[in-house]
């Protein structure tokens, strides 16, 4: 046992769970074969997040919010989701074919296949609002090259972001925590926390892609970009829609609907799918709030209501609040501000050449919108310039303030405090020798 009273992490019984997760994704098993498998997995997800630790502590995060992720991942394939209803379309020999009728090889490769591509990636559900892909003329050598490079350049990054997390007395201070800190603090250590988890997911995503494709098991355009460009996040659903990985998404979209239904809830299609939407999105958050609290467990062994799952239920409370601003505005001044236009059922519009709804081309020719339809009309561009500014200004004031709820339940582990890499200690001991000089 640990200091902590935990044993070591425990990889072969973690690769296991994995390994389970893949077997019960195969199509055409009986579902009496998927809930006996499911039963272990649970147990050794809890074991592994409640009794171990892998005595690193942002690893132990890590982890433990990975494991209730890939859990996530796993239980949408194998009850949530009808894998007949979903389609690989790199796999052109399926095409036609229900998949759950194919030989096992074949199924045992789509399972593979799926479980591994959590966004979707050349799949027919891929996310729409995925970043750019590499061009199609660039080989995978030169791929390859410069994914390792930017993954050099990630690591660097984040070694900067490290040192200022360490020196800053918000975050090192258990006592005190950001929400306490001045502001300057406060924002410094919202954007150095932030900037090293964005530089560790994409210097890992980069290594991963790079093997993959430079050992011949990929290609480029199998790999867009992580994350989005920073300058489309104008608001807090842009950021999340855009900018940030959507690792989840298709999961987590199969878990909320699938919650809601439980409760009798299903999209319908009258005036009153506004309050569906959300409740859909307040569920959605709620729900990765729930899987962020498995690295925070694992990290201080109890759960922690007022950290990483508050964080999440705020972006729901903000993301509202742009809604109620958008729609005040567009009430008062008759549109102008958003790039998502709403109107009603029995309006006719024309939308513009190269315009594009809901990310693909649209058609120039006037024609009949539902109830309660957003049409995204991209052709048009990005609001003006100073709306755009009003918008950076507002997302970055509240994640300075929100994301500070996830950061503080961290530092009472002292896991920010490295005194090698302290800049303060390193400033006051460069002046002590001063003075002894003198």
């Amino acid at each position: 046992m640990t200091a902590e009273g935990r044993i070591p992490f425990n990889g072969p019984l973690y690769g296991l769970s994995q390994l389970g997760l893949i077997v019960g994704t195969i199509p055409g098993l009986p579902k009496s074969f998927s809930i006996a498998l499911l039963l272990p997995i649970l147990w050794i997800s809890y074991h592994l997040i409640t009794q171990t630790t892998s005595g690193d502590l942002p690893v132990d995060v890590a982890l433990g919010s990975a494991i209730l992720t890939q859990l996530m991942i796993g239980i949408d394939a194998m009850f949530l989701t009808n894998p007949d209803s979903l389609a690989n379309l790199k796999e052109l020999s399926m095409k036609g074919k229900k998949v759950t009728e194919q030989p096992l090889k074949e199924r045992v490769r789509f399972a593979f296949n799926l479980y591994v591509n959590p966004r979707g990636i050349g799949w027919a559900h891929e996310h729409r609002h995925l970043p750019s892909r590499p061009p199609p003329s660039m080989s995978p050598s030169a791929f390859a090259l410069k994914r390792m490079s930017i993954a050099l350049a990630c690591v660097l990054v984040e070694c900067v972001a490290y040192s200022l997390n360490a020196s800053n007395p918000g975050m090192t201070t258990p006592d005190l925590g950001l929400r306490h800190a001045t502001i300057a603090w406060r924002a410094l250590g919202v954007l150095s926390f932030a900037t090293a988890g964005a530089a560790r997911i994409c210097a890992l995503n980069c290594v991963l892609a790079a093997l993959a494709v430079g050992l011949g098991f990929s290609t480029p355009n199998r790999w867009p970009w992580l994350f989005g460009n920073i300058t489309e996040a104008w608001s807090i659903q842009r950021f999340w829609r855009r900018v940030w990985h959507q690792l989840l998404r298709k999961s987590l979209v199969s878990a909320t609907r699938f919650l809601l239904a439980v409760f009798g809830l299903s999209p319908p299609s009258s005036q009153s799918s506004l309050f569906y939407k959300f409740l859909f999105l307040y569920t959605a958050f709620f729900i990765i709030g729930l899987i962020h609290i498995g690295g925070e467990y694992m990290l201080l062994g109890r759960w922690y209501w007022d950290g990483a799952f508050a964080f999440f239920q705020l972006q729901a409370v903000g993301i509202t609040f742009e809604k109620l601003v958008c729609w005040l505005w567009t009430t008062r001044h008759g549109g102008g501000m958003p790039a998502m236009i709403k109107v009603r059922c029995d309006e006719q519009i024309s939308e513009p050449p190269h315009a594009k709804r809901n990310g693909h081309q649209a058609s120039a020719a006037p024609r009949r919108l539902k109830v309660d339809e957003y049409v995204e009309l991209e052709g048009l561009g990005a609001p003006p310039l100073w709306i755009r500014c009003v918008g950076y200004l507002w997302v970055a004031s509240w994640f300075v303030w929100s994301l500070a709820f996830m950061i503080d339940p961290m530092t009472s582990t002292n896991i920010f405090v490295d005194p090698r890499v302290d800049l303060r200690r390193i400033v006051a001991d460069r002046g002590k020798r001063e003075v002894l000089r003198t």
